[in-house]
């Protein structure tokens, strides 16, 4: 929140960074839900819309493309569509649940649907970190077409958040494919303290590198 608020020297945090962190943030509820046993007596909490894993990341690249000048929402919005599709989906699926006279699905098949969910978000998360990559790479490219000296200016940290993020996104892939077996619970605590780190690490070097005006060699 305090990214989504603040500002030094006149210069405002983005909303877009703070928004982002507070949606990762948000994909632990479900995992707490779970290991505390709520979702067993109250089933519509499977459907709980907290998930933004289809929107968080395209709101990372859109960042990106805000610090660099190049954001236009006119051509830009469209990244946030299936984000706010499962949203819609999830809400639906939460209240239908909640007035349906028992479980809507067996625990076999919500156990199907919620993997094949988790391992589509997941690749989804891959892809577009990919796309934030080559698009820094890309925007350093025009940096050096302009400036001698980049550095401070083609936005390392941010490379280097997506590197991490991307990386701790691929082990967790294979922990849920069962590429290597962990007991359930050193697998929570894992993923729980992977999403912490992250969300840690990116919190202290965008506060410490932000805050800085749009590239001067905008056009």
């Amino acid at each position: 929140m305090y990214l989504m608020i603040s500002h030094q020297d006149g210069r405002r945090y983005s909303f877009l960074l703070g928004l982002f962190i507070l949606l990762f943030t948000l994909e632990i509820v479900p995992a707490l839900l779970e290991d505390l046993g709520y979702m067993e007596d109250f089933a519509p909490l499977y459907w709980l819309p907290v998930n933004f894993y289809f929107l968080a990341i395209p709101i990372l690249y859109l960042y990106a493309r805000r610090l660099t000048g190049d954001l236009d929402w006119r051509k830009d919005w469209w990244h946030l569509l299936l984000g706010a599709v499962e949203f819609v989906v999830f809400s639906a699926l939460f209240l239908l649940e909640a007035a349906a006279p028992g479980p809507m699905l067996t625990m076999d098949e919500l156990d199907i649907v919620l993997d094949v969910y988790l391992w589509g978000s997941q690749l989804f998360f891959l892809v577009y970190a990919v796309v934030i990559l080559l698009y820094l790479r890309s925007y350093r490219r025009r940096l050096l077409a302009v400036h001698s000296d980049t550095s401070g200016k083609w936005l390392k940290w941010l490379s280097v958040s997506v590197w991490v993020m991307g990386s701790f996104t691929l082990i967790s892939f294979a922990l849920t494919l069962d590429v290597f077996w962990l007991p359930f619970d050193i697998y929570s605590i894992v993923l729980a303290s992977m999403n912490a780190l992250m969300i840690y690490f990116l919190t202290v070097w965008a506060c410490a590198n932000s805050a800085f005006p749009y590239w001067a060699g905008r056009r």
